[in-house]
């Protein structure tokens, strides 16, 4: 497996204040969205999932960054059973 990872210093982030925060809530932004990361080599994805099993309510987060752009989508739903 030599060569298959390489170490590299991790990029650091931009301060928040020269952060773009993009909400991913249209189709036009996703592939905005997609396209900026196609081009990316390194990015860090969070996925926050909260499903209440007695309750009526259904969260989903995701947060992805890549560098220089943060993308945030979200999903609720409310469930009756």
């Amino acid at each position: 497996m030599e060569g298959f990872i390489t170490e590299k210093l991790p990029i650091e982030p931009k301060p928040i204040e020269a952060t773009e925060v993009i909400l991913v809530d249209s189709e036009e932004k996703l592939k905005t969205m997609l396209s900026d990361l196609e081009t990316q080599t390194e990015i860090a994805v969070d996925l926050e999932v909260s499903v209440y099993i007695f309750g009526i309510m259904h969260f989903c987060f995701l947060y992805i960054f890549q560098g220089g752009n943060s993308y945030i989508s979200f999903q609720t739903k409310v469930i009756f059973n």
